[in-house]
């Protein structure tokens, strides 16, 4: 078993390098709403360096800009899908930019560029982790890479990537992009789940074309009764009213309870923050 002392170790020497590496990640341009040409030498970069730890590195697409998979054997049978993505929002407006986007700089112990923070430190912090455990002895559990190029574009072709790969992503845990960071006091923090997002478009039509005002006590209105649709998903505690919406969730346990009551919620931070 690798010691935390030999990975520190390892982290401090090669810390440097570390950051260097980072900035040349950030250096390449991959805004995904500029199209496959902008993101694919960014890819290309993280394809070569993953290359240098297992010769499973393949490119995944369902006729978006591709997704890069990489599988690392380890020495246990479980496996641990690690999600990221590579691509970045647009520079707009630029002028508000202290120094160009894709000129990584050093400020205050910073780096300052466009996607270093979401999410191409997130990137290289696992691809570190999986050098450094190379390194030193062995990687104890299987992982799988699948590190996305267009996340900020809303994901358009993602579910049909995770889908048609359904088998490569299968895995015992996963950790997304970004599961770690401090909170206001400068308390690590980690995450252990976050919530998921669903889409509905609801239509309603209920007249041929519009009406005046003065005829809304005989003539329905569509606006209302998409109100009344949206109202009836909760209550007025915010709980969901829709059925089987709590039906899966895991009801927390004594322990989890106290461990939650001790965290400090900084309420008064955030109504400041939002006013």
């Amino acid at each position: 078993m690798i010691s935390t002392t030999a990975v520190d170790a390892y982290i401090e020497k090669n810390s440097r390098r570390f950051v260097d590496e980072l900035k040349e990640l950030c250096s390449f341009p991959s805004i995904s709403n500029h199209g496959r040409d902008a993101i694919q030498p960014a890819r290309d970069w993280l394809a070569d360096r993953l290359s240098r730890y297992t010769d499973r590195v393949e490119t995944l697409e369902a006729g978006g800009m591709p997704a890069l998979y990489a599988e690392v054997k380890g020495a246990g049978r479980r496996k641990l899908l690690l999600y990221e993505h590579y691509d970045v929002q647009p520079v707009d407006p630029i002028d508000l930019w202290a120094s160009p986007p894709f000129e990584p700089a050093e400020t205050d112990g910073r780096i300052v560029a466009r996607g270093v923070a979401d999410d191409k430190a997130d990137v290289m912090a696992r691809i570190h982790a999986l050098e450094t455990l190379k390194s030193l002895g062995e990687v104890p559990v299987t992982l799988r890479f699948l590190i996305e190029g267009e996340e900020e574009i809303g994901s358009k072709t993602f579910e049909k990537i995770a889908h048609d790969h359904a088998d490569k992503l299968r895995a015992d845990g996963c950790l997304w992009e970004s599961g770690s960071s401090f909170d206001d006091a400068g308390r690590p923090t980690l995450q252990f789940g976050c919530r998921g997002l669903v889409y509905v478009t609801l239509r309603v039509k209920m007249l041929d074309f519009d009406q005046h005002s003065g005829w809304a006590s005989i003539y329905p209105s569509a606006a209302m009764y998409l109100i009344g649709a949206l109202a009836s998903l909760r209550d007025q505690d915010m709980n969901i009213k829709i059925d089987g919406f709590y039906d899966k969730v895991v009801k927390p346990t004594e322990a989890d309870r106290r461990m939650m009551a001790a965290i400090d919620p900084e309420i008064e931070k955030r109504r400041k923050l939002v006013g």
